[in-house]
């Protein structure tokens, strides 16, 4: 019998995803080929959250930060984004790249 743990984790998977659309996985693939036109036209459509998980539990957000597209986290950034949302690194990513506490303060 699996643990209530890992029924729990794949739960909580699910529940991330249910609502994953076209326009996420745009913004995922515009982000990772650095293409800061594509993520401006993408971020442009309705209820487009570029902090939403996919199922690997990357977002967008945290993805332009660790592949040091600063063009398309500018983008990001300007759509109002939940600066404080982590993925399944946390804030691994930006301290690694040293937008640590100074960035947090700037967009806060």
């Amino acid at each position: 019998m699996k643990s209530l743990k890992y029924r729990l984790k794949k739960h909580e998977v699910n529940i991330i995803n249910t609502d994953w659309n076209k326009y996420d996985d745009r913004l995922m693939k515009a982000v990772e080929r650095g293409e800061v036109d594509k993520v401006a036209a993408v971020l442009s459509k309705k209820g487009i959250t570029p902090t939403k998980l996919d199922v690997e539990g990357r977002s967008a957000f945290h993805l332009a930060a660790t592949r040091g597209h600063l063009d398309c986290l500018n983008q990001i950034l300007g759509h109002n984004v939940d600066i404080t949302a982590t993925d399944a690194t946390d804030l691994k990513k930006f301290k690694k790249f040293g937008l640590g506490a100074e960035f947090l303060e700037l967009y806060t």
